[in-house]
């Protein structure tokens, strides 16, 4: 069942946490939100899970890529004005099990103490997006977690919530600008104004002409969404 998604300046939370598959899901997800989080003084922590050595069609597997992208993220976090972020440096898209970091993940969760998680969905499109969720359940099933903020790059989702980004547009674009590697691959800038010029109507104000969308829950509901086949087909892949 749809319900409309409620206008909101930004989600309460002062301490941040970002689930990033790959260096960039951040910035097209919630670069804009992240940017009023800032703006508010929250602090913001950033924690990618893959180096990015598949990131372009120019480079087959290159760890001189990876050193790159690597680069291209502090520039874009320094837009984006974050701090501090966590590099995992899995190779992309592969089978390979992260089980192994659990226990980081879950030391990094305990150290930042977030008030809030965004995440992609745990059944986005990309098996690294699945593979985040999956290692973040993980890592966090014997503690409380915090609420969620799932946000969208490769899947849409049904929002309960839209944050107007107009301002912040400008801010967001510059920062995919510095992933060069990546928009000279992919038309990541018009990617991220089409998504967030549709996602906007869905505000109904000619005063928002971008906006991010997301579905915030507790992560009690949302770990309890996992169905056991999703399950099932991670441990068939693990093997």
């Amino acid at each position: 069942m749809f319900t409309w998604p409620k206008l909101v300046k930004k989600p309460r939370a002062k301490n941040v946490l970002i689930l990033a598959p790959h260096i960039d899901d951040e910035i097209i997800g919630c670069g804009g939100v992240i940017c009023k989080h800032v703006q508010n003084g929250d602090r913001v922590i950033v924690v990618y899970f893959t180096c990015g050595d598949k990131g372009n069609k120019e480079f087959s597997r290159d760890e001189n890529l990876a050193k790159i992208r690597r680069a291209e993220a502090e520039i874009s976090n320094n837009i984006l004005g974050v701090k501090q972020a966590y590099f995992f440096d899995f190779e992309d898209g592969t089978k390979e099990d992260w089980s192994c970091v659990k226990d980081e993940m879950k030391e990094i969760y305990l150290k930042v103490c977030p008030d809030l998680v965004y995440l992609p969905p745990y059944y986005d499109l990309h098996l690294d997006h699945r593979k985040t969720n999956w290692l973040f359940q993980e890592a966090t099933e014997s503690i409380d977690v915090c609420d969620l903020c799932v946000y969208e790059v490769w899947t849409p989702i049904n929002p309960n919530i839209i944050i107007n980004i107009t301002e912040e547009m400008e801010q967001k674009i510059r920062a995919i600008r510095a992933c060069q590697t990546q928009v000279d691959s992919v038309d990541y800038e018009a990617f991220i104004k089409n998504l967030n010029a549709y996602r906007s109507s869905f505000a109904l104000s000619s005063f928002v002409k971008y906006a991010e969308c997301f579905y915030m829950l507790s992560a009690k509901e949302y770990f309890s969404k996992f169905t056991k086949r999703e399950f099932d087909w991670h441990s068939a892949n693990r093997k």
